[in-house]
């Protein structure tokens, strides 16, 4: 029995050591992260005109951040075309709210492709793409998931964190937004985070 301790003890190490490595390996495209959306870090994207972007540049606006790719077949235009719904009943007050399209498929979202995505959703969004590791920073800072899901060939489609992040004129990570929201809820969220300031949050920091 003493003999076998040792040796059962090198093999729990063992097995440790493997599943954190495989813990950190992550596949093309895919993230996988622990935090939820109460990030306030900076970041410079590309827009879906081809400008650069930076975060900085959305202070004193309330605005949304969704994770998504062009290709989505429904989740993505559904929560884009719910969000846009949610600010026009906001009235005067909705015209501040900035909606970011953030892709989580960098290596085939070029801007041209963004564009064309925005064009056909109808809504003013401002999608942004860029090199895949800033891109994947951002989503990771973020505490989005995304994971490849191949489908024959170079196509494949991409599973991802579906909740949309609200955050206040002050650039505090206020509030998520799940597709199992209604409208109403959502409206209510997105009003909040417009009209109240978090000044006072000692739990987050605003953008700089």
């Amino acid at each position: 029995m003493r003999k076998i301790i040792p040796v059962l003890i090198g093999l729990l190490l063992v097995a440790l050591a493997i599943f954190a490595f495989v813990t950190r390996v992550r596949a093309p495209g895919e993230v996988l992260t622990s935090a939820q959306g109460g990030d306030n870090s900076q970041f410079t994207l590309v827009t879906q005109g081809g400008e650069l972007f930076n975060r900085s540049s959305l202070r004193g606006r309330p605005y949304v951040i969704y994770f998504g790719y062009a290709s989505c077949p429904d989740q993505c235009p559904t929560m884009l075309q719910r969000l846009e719904r949610s600010r026009r009943a906001m009235g005067a007050e909705g015209r501040d709210l900035a909606v970011l399209f953030i892709t989580v498929d960098p290596e085939r979202d070029t801007p041209e492709k963004l564009a064309k995505f925005v064009r056909t959703l109808g809504v003013p969004v401002i999608a942004l793409t860029g090199n895949p590791d800033a891109v994947h920073r951002v989503a990771d800072n973020a505490g989005v998931y995304a994971r490849r899901i191949e489908s024959g060939g170079d196509d494949y489609t991409i599973e991802h964190t579906t909740n949309a992040f609200v955050y206040d004129r002050e650039g505090f990570f206020w509030d998520s937004i799940a597709p199992t929201d209604s409208d109403a809820e959502i409206l209510a969220k997105l009003r909040d985070a417009a009209q109240t300031p978090r000044a006072s949050s000692s739990s987050s920091s605003a953008i700089r």
